[in-house]
């Protein structure tokens, strides 16, 4: 299983922030926003979800489907292989029931890929890890206030700060691609494949954002995070984090 120090993840991302120069006080209040929102609609803690997750996947293996072209591609019989599928956010919205029935499906994201992609996981019974981070964190307390309500055993929030209170937790990773990678370890699952983790792609699917319609040319600071998610996913290899 991995390890990891809640300070050094920190400080990890204060590097990363600083190099895109996104605001780093914003964090704080993002962290402050989830705990606030876990607190009010009584989330469980995220240790006691994460152990759940933990005893039902042992010795099984993970699928992680990305955002990039090559999930346009995805085959129903690789997912079928596997008994957790991670999704990252607007690409749960092509997991069913049929799927889902016996396998443990778990979005991992942000909301850049709406809202729906997050309830149709809800729906079929599985598991959320919503990111709360400095530029969405007010958009996320306003879009999820009625929708996780009755999800309480299932949805964890993870920030890219010091964590004020139990509700919430830091998880090591930057992008949803790396972080669903982490989230494998964590769970201590050692087996998984990938579906659409195109990092040096230049093209991102319709499923990065809801308003794209078709493959899309990458944004330079798209790139930017991809570069920096494809450096933590070779550290994990590794054996440590950035």
């Amino acid at each position: 299983m991995i390890r990891y120090d809640i300070f050094k993840i920190y400080l990890s991302y204060v590097r990363i922030l600083t190099d895109l120069g996104y605001d780093v006080e914003k964090e704080f209040d993002a962290s402050s926003a989830a705990c606030l929102m876990a607190k009010t609609i009584d989330l469980d803690e995220p240790t006691r979800i994460i152990e759940s997750i933990k005893n039902s996947v042992r010795g099984d293996s993970a699928v992680i489907l990305g955002a990039g072209p090559s999930i346009e591609n995805m085959s129903i019989k690789e997912l079928c292989k596997h008994k957790v599928i991670l999704c990252a956010n607007g690409v749960c919205s092509l997991l069913n029931d049929l799927l889902c029935k016996s396998k443990i499906c778990i979005y991992v994201g942000d909301l850049d890929g709406g809202v729906n992609a997050l309830r149709n996981i809800l729906d079929l019974g599985g598991y959320a890890f919503i990111h709360f981070h400095g530029d969405n964190y007010m958009d996320l307390v306003t879009k999820l206030s009625l929708i996780i309500r009755d999800f309480r055993e299932k949805v964890v929030f993870t920030v890219q700060s010091l964590p004020p209170c139990s509700r919430i937790i830091a998880i090591p990773g930057f992008t949803d691609g790396d972080r669903a990678i982490i989230l494998t370890k964590i769970l201590e699952i050692d087996q998984y494949d990938t579906i659409g983790m195109d990092l040096d792609d230049m093209f991102t699917s319709k499923y990065s954002k809801p308003w794209y319609r078709e493959k899309t040319l990458i944004t330079n600071i798209k790139r930017r995070k991809l570069e920096w998610g494809k450096r933590i996913i070779g550290a994990l290899e590794k054996g440590f984090l950035i």
